[in-house]
Formats: C-alpha cells, sequence, structure tokens
C-alpha cells in the first residue's frame, strides 16, 4: 500500500500546480499537463517491459531499485523553470523511471500471494491511492501558499526515500520473492514438488482473445475519465468561482468515495462475476459528467460530481488487475497486465491535454462532457459483455503459506 502510492505522488498534485504555474510562468494549461500525457507514454511503452521484468525477478527486487529512482525523478521537477522545456525535460526523466515502481510491481506482488480473497487483496494495497487524493491537494495548496510550489515535489521524494523505501525493504515480498528467502534460510534442497504450475495463457494466446480488447477498450474509457475529472477538477471548480482552498478541500470526499468503491468491488468481484461489478462501476463518471454538465458553483453539486468521480477512480485499477488475473492467469501476467496498464495510461495521459487544449481554444471545458459520460456508458457495455472466465487449473485457495516454498521448485 505505501509503495504504491508513491509513484501517482506528482500526478495527484498537478491539478493544483495549474495555476500557480500558469500565473508564475505563463504556460498554458495544456502545456503544462502535457506532463501527463509524458507519463502515460512512459507506462504504455516501459510497463510491459517492466512486467516481463517482474514476471523474472519478482517484484521485490524491481521494486526496491525504483522506489530510489523515482524519489530522484520527483524531487528534480521541483528544479523547474521558468523555461517550459525544463518541465518536459524533468516529467520525461520521472516518466522514464516511475515504472520501475509502479502498479505492476505492487499488484504483481499482491495477486502472486492472495487467490480466494484476492479482490479484497487488492483493495486493501489501493487504499493508498485514497489517502493521496484525500489529503495530497489541500496540503499541497497549504505548501504552495507557505513554502512555494516547489516544495511540494522536493517533500513528495523525500516521502518516496525516507519512509516508503524503509518500508519496502523491510515487509514488500512476492511469491516468488518469499520463496528465494525460505530457501536460503533453509539452506537446503526444497521438498518434492506438489503444487500446480503457474497456469494461463502466454500473451499471443490473450492477444487472440476479444477479452483483451474488451477490457483494455474499457480501460482507455475509464482512464480518460478518471483523469479528466482529477486533473482539471480543482480549475473547473475555481473557474466555476470556489476559492482555491475551497475547491481544493471538495478533495477530501474523493478518498472516502474511493475507499467505498475499492471495497465495495473488492468484496463484490470475489463473490459474484468480476464483469457486473465493473459494469456498474464504469457508469459513476457518466454520472460525475452529467453534473458538471448543469454545473452552478455550489459545493453540493461539486461534493457529489467528486463523490461520483472517486468510488470510480477507487475501483478502477483494482477492478483492471483481478480482471486480468482470472481471464489470462498467472503464467504471463506481469506482461499482459502491463499492456493493459499501458492501454489505461494511454487514455490517462491523452484525456487531460485535449481537455486543457479544449479550455485553451473555448475558454471552457463545457463541450467535453457529453462525449465522454457517453463514452463512459459504451465502456460499461463491454464490460457487461465480457462473459465468464475461462478454467486453467487448479486454484490455490486456502493454500498454506508453506507452498511457496514448493512453488519454487516449479
Amino acid at each position: 500500500m505505501v509503495g504504491y502510492c508513491c509513484m501517482p505522488l506528482p500526478l495527484v498534485v498537478l491539478g493544483v500546480m495549474i495555476k500557480p504555474l500558469s500565473a508564475l510562468y505563463g504556460w498554458p494549461r495544456a502545456s503544462t499537463t502535457v506532463a501527463i500525457l509524458m507519463t502515460a507514454t512512459g507506462t504504455m511503452l516501459l510497463a510491459p517491459v517492466m512486467g516481463h521484468v517482474v514476471d523474472r525477478i519478482g517484484p521485490r527486487r524491481m521494486g526496491l531499485v525504483g522506489l530510489v529512482l523515482l524519489a530522484g525523478s520527483i524531487a528534480g521537477i521541483g528544479l523547474c523553470g521558468p523555461s517550459i522545456w525544463s518541465w518536459y525535460l524533468a516529467w520525461a526523466i520521472y516518466a522514464a523511471v516511475q515504472p520501475a515502481a509502479g502498479n505492476i510491481v505492487w499488484v504483481t506482488g499482491v495477486t502472486s500471494r492472495f487467490d480466494r480473497d484476492r479482490g479484497l487483496a487488492l483493495a486493501v494495497m489501493l487504499t493508498g491511492g485514497s489517502i493521496l487524493y484525500s489529503f495530497i491537494p489541500p496540503g499541497a495548496v497549504i505548501l504552495i501558499q507557505n513554502f512555494g510550489w516547489r516544495s511540494v515535489f522536493f517533500c513528495m521524494g523525500a516521502f518516496v526515500l525516507l519512509v516508503a523505501w524503509p518500508v519496502a525493504y523491510r515487509f514488500f515480498y512476492g511469491a516468488a520473492d518469499a520463496d528465494r528467502r525460505a530457501l536460503a534460510e533453509r539452506a537446503a534442497t526444497p521438498p518434492r514438488n506438489t503444487a500446480a504450475a503457474p497456469h494461463g495463457m502466454t500473451l499471443a494466446q490473450a492477444l487472440r482473445t476479444r477479452h483483451f480488447w474488451q477490457i483494455a477498450t474499457a480501460a482507455v474509457i475509464a482512464a480518460t475519465s478518471v483523469a479528466t475529472i482529477f486533473v482539471h477538477l480543482q480549475p473547473i471548480l475555481t473557474d466555476a468561482g470556489l476559492s482555491p482552498i475551497r475547491a481544493a478541500s471538495v478533495a477530501i470526499v474523493v478518498g472516502p468515495a474511493a475507499l467505498v468503491g475499492r471495497f465495495g468491488a473488492g468484496h463484490l468481484i470475489d463473490r459474484v462475476p468480476a464483469r457486473f461489478v465493473a459494469t456498474a462501476i464504469l457508469l459513476f463518471p457518466a454520472v460525475t459528467f452529467l453534473i458538471l454538465l448543469r454545473f452552478d458553483g455550489s459545493i453540493g453539486q461539486a461534493l457529489a460530481a467528486a463523490a461520483a468521480a472517486g468510488v470510480s477512480e477507487g475501483a478502477e485499477t483494482s477492478l483492471i488487475a483481478y480482471l486480468a488475473s482470472r481471464y489470462f492467469g498467472s503464467r504471463s501476467f506481469g506482461l499482459v497486465y502491463g499492456l493493459l496498464l499501458g492501454a489505461f495510461s494511454m487514455g490517462y495521459g491523452i484525456a487531460p491535454v485535449v481537455a486543457g487544449r479544449v479550455f485553451d481554444v473555448t475558454g471552457s471545458y463545457g463541450a467535453i462532457f457529453a462525449p465522454l459520460a457517453i463514452a463512459a456508458v459504451a465502456g460499461s457495455a463491454l464490460m457487461a459483455t465480457l462473459g465468464r472466465p475461462p478454467r486453467f487449473g487448479p486454484r490455490l485457495e486456502g493454500a498454506p503459506a508453506a507452498s511457496l516454498v514448493t512453488r519454487a521448485a516449479t
């Protein structure tokens, strides 16, 4: 959970940075939010590579190296300005290193250790994101007002290095990592293999299924909705007349709403078909955009829109990981999930730039709300028609922790 919340730290505060950077350096909103596109491009290109590496060396090794690189790249963003090109350079470095400490590392660790309650386990891990959206934007506003915008990135870099890295070093082990540790501690020949080998599809097999492309398309739609809301929510609210601190305080409801979505979805997908849960969750962004279409600047509407967005954000990431593990199995999970995460990142990167460009040209965000609401409904329909996941082999429900050693022999 602690490791997962580190990678998106700069993205969470980007919406708070849009107006201060524009006022200080004259950067257009579309140019500032290109940072999201650069990050998404890095994820899209490198996530499959990282997935393959994690499949081979385990998530622990990758995560420990990735957190160090991530801390330096986040602090480096605080050195930007006044040239927009320094902003682009810093975000390019961040985009290149963040997959090494991104979702694949932490999700692979969890999915490798849990089967029966995998959905709930993913929900617990992802609560870090909900905490971020609740407290980081208001905290960033306070830091900007008292110490300047650079202090936000310096503090986040320090958190990654001084808090997250020690926690990961002490506690974080995927199944393969735990196998290595157990075998090293026993210093003996492992017992006879009695566990099933990893089962599921290869990447080539997954790409030939309609399930992969339906999930990937729905992931793009979900990311487009979430990114547009969370990157531009602050300026949308302040443009409607709310003060910066009051608009940032609206984000407080996102955390509880995301927890409801995350734990609700995590509980349900362990008990009912995940495709039905995903169908419902993808309708929540449509609710947000319909509210924003008629937004009159009232705090009640702002809270309702943020809450609906929070429920969606809370559930989407865990749903994609869960669907990937169930529909394609564990054989090439890191690689397959990396491609799906790349699709999600593509939508997450393009949408804020398009929204910023629409504002720069028209002076309003209004033109994007109706198309995004329609897209969310289409994504919900894709989830509804997935069908049942295939069966690959024996499941390890209730398998004792000792079986980790026997799996190492496989």
